[in-house]
């Protein structure tokens, strides 16, 4: 598991990672948000690949040529995530810490209710 947490995620290239990788930001806590802005704010003044990408409300961009195998979770709240490139939808849930084979059960109120 890979969990990057109030933190910006930048990532350029091929990304082959046989887990779960979660990316969460608190934009409610102040120094939080100043640190991820100033990040974006440093990659918007010099000529990079992620500058058309980059708003005030960006926390990650992401370029690459698959995804992760066990899932990508991200937990954003008030701020962008931007996923470029070619993706791979596989899944396998072996790959996820929590995997509990066997252990599935639909709760009330899921989206598939509606």
């Amino acid at each position: 598991m890979l969990v990057i947490e109030n933190g910006a995620f930048a990532l350029f290239g091929s990304f082959a990672f046989n887990g779960l990788v979660y990316h969460k930001v608190d934009s409610t806590d102040m120094l939080v948000a100043s640190s991820i802005r100033s990040f974006w704010q440093e990659k918007q003044t010099s000529n990079t690949v992620y500058k058309p990408y980059i708003t005030d409300d960006t926390v990650g961009v992401q370029f690459y040529s698959s995804t992760p195998n066990g899932g990508l979770v991200i937990d954003t709240k008030g701020g962008k995530s931007t996923l470029v490139g070619d993706m791979n939808l596989n899944f396998n849930a072996g790959y996820r810490p929590t995997f509990l084979k066997g252990a599935y059960t639909w709760k009330k109120g899921a989206w598939r209710d509606f």
